[in-house]
């Protein structure tokens, strides 16, 4: 192997060296990073969970309200129709005289 060939190879390895003595610092940062990724993680699971029960909490109310109007409909519907029935024999007893 030439000189300049070995010079090569030696700066390689120490460039290598280098990177490999960051290595711990570098992997002490990215377990702080991922911590603190797996705790906005679960905060946004809490919230989440907030959420979902606000919306079955939200289902369960229009059904109600729903269902409320519906039957206000069904009696005005009654109602409607009683008073439909009235005007007809009124007209009826007008007509007759």
């Amino acid at each position: 192997m030439t000189m300049a060939g070995l010079e090569v190879r030696v700066k390689s390895l120490e460039e290598t060296q280098r990177s490999l003595r960051e290595l711990p610092g570098r992997m002490g940062a990215l377990e702080g990073r991922m911590d603190a990724l797996e705790a906005r993680m679960d905060a946004v699971e809490r919230r989440l969970e907030v959420v979902e029960s606000q919306i079955v909490e939200l289902r369960s109310e229009m059904r109600s309200g729903f269902s409320a109007i519906h039957e206000a409909l069904a009696e005005t519907n009654r109602h409607m129709r009683v008073l439909h029935e009235e005007v007809l024999s009124r007209m009826k007893a007008i007509e007759n005289g």
